[in-house]
């Protein structure tokens, strides 16, 4: 379960730090950085959350999920000028994303005895949908 948790943790670190260079190739102020960074990181967690009836959602009563998001947003804006090529390191993190929260969403999906077809949605889910909204 330790493991589960670290997984997660990383899945929002990276995924916030890919909504970060999202928006920074957008030219967005700062605010609007923080913004597409935090719904990066758990619009896809969060949809999950409703179409399994866990309310309220997970970022909703654990305030670290947003300061993670927080803190590693503050760390890839810090170094945004020493990488340079916004597009690389965008797909870098992205691709790293999906893998960690593609585990997390299957094995919530396991805890709750779901079938498997449906874990596998859930896991597409989590992982795919932080940037699916992000895009729009």
């Amino acid at each position: 379960m330790e493991l589960l948790k670290i997984i997660d943790i990383a899945g929002i670190a990276v995924f916030s730090i890919s909504g970060v260079f999202a928006a920074m190739e957008k030219k967005l102020d700062v605010f609007g950085v923080f913004i597409i960074a935090f719904i990066t990181a758990l619009g896809g967690g969060t949809l999950r959350d409703v179409l399994i009836g866990q309310l309220p959602v997970s970022w909703m009563y654990n305030l670290n999920y947003g300061l993670i998001v927080l803190l590693s947003t503050l760390a890839a804006m810090f170094f945004s000028n020493i990488i340079g090529n916004y597009q690389k390191t965008l797909l870098t993190f992205d691709s790293l994303g999906l893998g960690l929260f593609t585990v997390v969403g299957i094995q919530k999906g396991i805890l709750l005895d779901f079938h498997p077809a449906v874990c596998i949605a859930l896991g597409t889910i989590t992982a795919c949908f932080g940037g699916v909204i992000r895009d729009i």
